[in-house]
Order: C-alpha cells, then structure tokens, then sequence
C-alpha cells in the first residue's frame, strides 16, 4: 500500500521524467534545426549566430554564445555570436582561457581541456564565483561550454545557460555534445570551402592578371570586351604602344624594364577614370576599354595618357623618356570578337607617328593594306621557293668615254597572277617579314653564277658586280662566314663584286661588325654606300668602313639641274668624295645635261636610263659585254 511520502516521490520522480524527455525533446529539435542550418551555411559568422539563435528559440535555453580563444598573452575569450534574453549579459563580464581566476569557469575549463565543461549549480560553484552576481541578476542557474575544435585545434566554445539548476541531463548533454560536433565539423567544411574559393579567386586574378604591373591582362581584357559586346555595348578600345621598349631590356636588363613597366602602369593608371578598364596585354602594350565613349572622347583620353607619359622617368642611372604610339579603334566596328578588335587597334598604332601627335584612329584601309602586305608577302615566299625571282642588271657606264664601266645586279619579281611587282613593293615587305637574310643569299648565289657564266662564256666584264646587302644580312652571325663561301664554290673570287650597303647598315655597325667588314675587305670584296646622303652620312664611319664608292641619291641628281638645294648637295658629296680618295657614282642619270653637269663637277660613273635599264642576263650580255 503506498503512502502520501511515496506517493509524493513517485509524481516528483515522474515531474522529472516528463522536465527531462521536454529537455531532451527541445535538445533534439535543436540537432536536427542545426544540422539543417549547416547544410545550408555559406558563412562562419552567419552559421554560428543562426546556431546561437536556434539554442534559444528551439532549445529553450536562456543564453547561447560562441566565443573565440585569442591567441594573445592576455588570453581573452571574445564574443562573436549570441542570442537568448540574457544577451547584454556578455557586456558585463570578462572571461579568459588562462590559468587566472577569469579562467577557471565552464569556458575557459572547456577551451584548455577540449572537453564538454558542465556547472550544474553557478551559485554553489566556486570556479563560477566572478560571476555570480551577473549571473543572478540574469536568472542563469546552470551552463555547459562545449569546445570547438577546427583544423585540429579548439578554437572556442559554444556555451549554453539555463534558467534551472542542473538543467543538463546525461541524454540531452549527449545531444548537446553532438550539437558541437556537427558545428566544429561545418565550420571546418566552411573554411576548406572558403580556403578553395580563395585559391580558386586567387588563380583567376593570377589567370586575368598582370604580374608585373598588377593591371589586367589580355585575358581579362578579352573576357570584359567580350561582355561589351554579349550586351550590345558600344565604345572605343586605346591600344598603346612604348616606342622601342625592347631597347631598354636589350640595353639595361629586364629587371630595370620591369620596374619602368609598373611605373608607366602608375601614371597611366592615374590619368584614366576607371583603372579597372586598363590592361597590360604585351611586352610593351597596354590597352584601356571605353564603354560608351565616342571617337572625340576617346581622343580626349589618348591626349591625357601621352600628356601624362612626357615627364621623364628615374631610373638609377639617370632619366629616361618614353614616347607612346596610340591607336583607336570603336567597337563593335563590325567585328566578330575581340580578337579582331584589338588587331584593328593595334594596326592603328603602328600607323601612328609625330605628324598626327602619335595617335591614330584606325580606318578599314589600313586592314586592306595589312592583307595586301599579308598576301605579297606570301606570294613573295612562293616565288622564292619554286624560282619565280630573277636578277636583271643595269650598265654603270663611264661618262667620258661612255664606255662600261661596272655592272649592279637587281633583284625583280614577276608574279603570275600580279605581273611585275616593284622591289619598292616587295623589298620593304621582305624587310618587315624578316625574308631580307634569305632573299639575300639568293641574290649573291645568283650573281655569283652569272658571273661564273659569263667568265665561262669568254665574256668580259669590266670591273666589279654590285650587289645589294641588306642590315638585316649584316646582322646575321654567320654572314661574314658564307659570303666568301658562297663566291668560292661558284667558282668566283673575292675581287670580282662590291658590296653596295647603305647608310642603315650604321644600325649594327658595332666593332664586331666593322672588324668583320674590314676582314671581308681584306679578302679582296669592295664597298659601295648606296644612297648616300639620304641617312646618318657619318665621316667617322665613312673612314672606319673604308668603303670605294658613294653613290649619289636618284632623288638629288634627278633634280640637281632645277633645285639649287641639290646642285649644292651633289657638289659637296663629289668634293668630300674626292677629298676621302672615294670614286662616285650618280644614280638616276637620265638626260644628256646630267651628264655634262656632272663631268664638270668631277663625278665621271653614271648609272640611269640615260644610259640603260637593268635587263635580263641574255640581253645585257649581247649589248654591253664582248669577246
């Protein structure tokens, strides 16, 4: 038979069960909202305060707060998520993860031994004691801290605080532990997902960056003009050019070029409204997008970026100044991407020069002349492969007997589809192109076996063959080695050409190449200035070269006879001739006045129409050489 005492522990015994299975309940409802809430984080901060808040409304308990341990000598445990009505609580006290009395309670216990820390009743617990007065004031009764460990270490803790002494049964602190569990576990998913995304931004900004000068690369450039155009945007694109930038790394290292990049990059970058918009994209090239900009608002820009490029730029070993090429080009243009775009501006800034202040819009006949370019250039490689070229050669005759006097080998081109093409066509394409070293070896086999015909023939043949020989050959390694080799296996000698060469050929005339030059002199070859008077015209080198002969401009004797300018000019080229023992020659002789003119300014070699054009090998052989 039960009693009222029994009677009394048995309803207090099933009170308890029933406060229990509601604890545990509410304890489980805040797992699974939890772990709802970590499938669906994006971010630490905003995870831990829906967890803090989740604790308060679903769990029921007063207080949540996640703390982070600093890493300091003072080793405080800072706030950094919260929730509950007791939320101004944390405002009034100070805890820690040491050793001192500010860390002997639930948290820092929890932090230092990475292990759940439960204070049943704060009150009675002596670890508790700064606290207790907050703590009464906002009706906390009992806590757990449970450790949160990322990355291998406990970095924090969530701590929870109920209104009831020992609030925390063995079921709900077992669902409560794996509360933190599962939240330690997405705050470690968090951070290698954020730690992938940084890497993953990292390698974009590396892909569409500039690692010299930090700007925008050709990529990211591409990649923003590109969406210009995906939303039908109009504007106009700057592609700028450093003149003779490779100088500067050839001359100083790339390591001063580097450091002058990124100081370009700073001025430009200071002279445009959206830097975002400017690029570096080559060796020397920058470009910057215009969205919406007209051609007199980019115009405008171009003039504030060559403005801001005038001051010179401090180097170590003094001040350099930097001119700048720019080309404009609107977008879309008709253009099918990007690609084209930027090869119209660039076109463009290659067309600019002083005259138009170096900036150039780009037109659609500049295309046109790149693909004519493009395609002489192509048909020019086809006729050197399958023999569409030929040497013609045109008499240099000695104007007081009328006599021959020597010979110039020229190089013509017939092209099936284009008949006869120019070399003021062809030559400056072979030059741009890079087939002068080739087109020149040719030249030189050729002349040498005609002249070994023509010795084979019994044919005389006075004096030397003149041959062109380009810088671009000049600059050749091996030049000064196959030359003689070339003129020896076609059964020629040294002393049957001249060199013509002209005043470029100061461009690489370093001491190698003189010393080279005077080792092709002493083998027997002569020299020959072409076109003297229309480059550098340096007597220093003029006498380092030792050359024979200068030959006079066409451009100065076809008008010595009406332009006092050129009369004077061609009579002190004849006289320093004289002076330096140089014999000349006037290019261009087309009347019987030139003739006279010259004798008595003391030029005797003529070579024009006057006296003939240049002519296939046959027919120049049957008119100027005999038996």
């Amino acid at each position: 038979m039960s009693t009222p005492d029994s009677d009394g522990r048995q309803d207090d015994r099933a009170e308890r069960a029933r406060a229990g299975l509601k604890r545990a309940n509410r304890a489980l409802a805040f797992l699974s909202g939890s772990n709802r809430t970590l499938l669906r984080a994006t971010d630490a901060e905003t995870l831990l305060n829906d967890i803090c808040r989740l604790a308060t409304t679903t769990g029921g308990y007063r207080l949540a707060w996640v703390g982070q341990a600093e890493d300091t000598a003072e080793k405080w445990v800072r706030p950094i998520a919260q929730s509950g009505f007791a939320h101004d609580y944390l405002d009034h006290i100070r805890v820690t993860w040491g050793d001192d009395p500010l860390g002997q309670g639930p948290v820092g216990s929890a932090i230092r031994g990475n292990r759940p820390c439960l204070i049943r009743h704060m009150q009675a617990d002596d670890h508790t004691a700064p606290w207790h007065a907050m703590a009464a004031r906002y009706d906390l009764h009992s806590s757990l801290a449970l450790p949160l460990q990322v990355d291998g270490r406990v970095f924090g803790t969530l701590t929870l605080y109920a209104t009831q002494d020992d609030a925390f049964d063995t079921e709900e602190l077992a669902l409560l532990e794996e509360v933190s569990l599962d939240l330690a576990f997405g705050l470690d998913m968090l951070r290698l997902r954020r730690a992938r995304d940084e890497a993953e931004a990292a390698l974009r900004r590396q892909a569409h960056s500039d690692f010299v000068t930090g700007l925008g690369n050709r990529a990211c450039l591409t990649d923003r003009l590109q969406a210009e155009l995906d939303q039908g945007g109009q504007g106009h694109i700057l592609f700028l050019d450093l003149d003779h930038f490779r100088e500067i790394n050839d001359s100083q290292g790339y390591l001063v070029g580097d450091l002058l990049l990124k100081a370009v990059a700073a001025r430009l970058t200071a002279a445009v409204p959206r830097p975002e918009h400017l690029a570096r994209i080559g060796g020397d090239e920058f470009t910057l997008l215009l969205p919406g900009a007209d051609a007199d608002a980019a115009r405008a820009q171009a003039a504030r970026l060559s403005r801001a490029m005038i001051a010179p730029f401090p180097l170590a070993e003094g001040m350099l100044s930097l001119r700048m090429k720019v080309g404009i080009t609107a977008y879309p243009g008709g253009r099918a991407g990007p690609d084209e775009i930027l090869a119209d501006a660039g076109l463009a800034s290659r067309q600019a020069h002083p005259a138009t202040d170096m900036v150039q819009l780009y037109h659609p006949g500049m295309s046109a002349a790149l693909n004519e370019r493009m395609d002489l250039s192509q048909r020019l490689k086809t006729a050197m492969a399958l023999g569409g070229l030929a040497l013609h050669y045109q008499p240099k005759v000695d104007m007081r007997q009328g006599r021959l006097h020597s010979a110039e080998a020229l190089l013509r081109w017939h092209d099936p589809a284009l008949g006869h093409v120019g070399p003021d066509r062809f030559i400056p394409i072979a030059e741009e192109r890079g087939l002068m070293p080739d087109l020149g070896l040719w030249v030189l086999q050729e002349a040498c076996r005609q002249k070994a015909l023509w010795k084979q023939a019994g044919l005389t043949f006075p004096g030397r063959l003149a041959v062109n020989v380009s810088a671009s050959q000049f600059a050749m390694p091996d030049f000064f080695r196959l030359l003689p080799h070339i003129v020896e296996i076609n059964g020629c000698a040294p002393q049957d050409f001249e060199l013509e060469i002209t005043e470029s050929i100061l461009l690489v005339g370093n001491h190698g190449v003189m010393d080279q030059v005077g080792h092709l002199r002493d083998l027997g070859f002569a020299f020959a200035i072409d076109d003297f008077g229309t480059g550098y015209s340096s007597l220093s080198y003029l006498t380092r070269l030792k050359a024979e002969t200068l030959k006079i401009d066409i451009s100065f004797v076809r008008n010595m006879l009406r332009s006092p300018e050129d009369h004077i000019l061609i009579k002190t080229i004849i006289g320093m001739a004289n002076s330096l023992g140089l014999a000349t020659v006037a290019e261009g002789v087309e009347t019987e006045h030139h003739v006279h003119e010259l004798l008595r300014l003391g030029c005797h070699v003529a070579q024009g129409f006057h006296y003939g054009r240049a002519e296939p090998a046959e027919e120049f052989s049957r008119r100027w050489l005999r038996d």
